[in-house]
């Protein structure tokens, strides 16, 4: 495996990386502006709590 081969791979895992990072941030935006004010807070008092946190449950 020559330098060419491992730098390319190197690229496109970067780039890869790069546009699911940019897509996640765009979906957050997205879901941030059609969230109500109640999903708003809903939201921040169950992420608040590190036990609700991380206890999955169903609504």
């Amino acid at each position: 495996m020559g330098f060419d081969l491992i730098s390319q791979i190197v690229i496109k895992v970067l780039g890869g990386l790069g546009l699911f990072l940019i897509g996640m941030k765009q979906m957050s935006d997205g879901m941030q502006a059609i969230a109500g004010e109640k999903m708003r807070y809903l939201i921040g008092k169950v992420t608040n709590n590190r036990f609700l946190a991380g206890y999955p449950r169903k609504f």
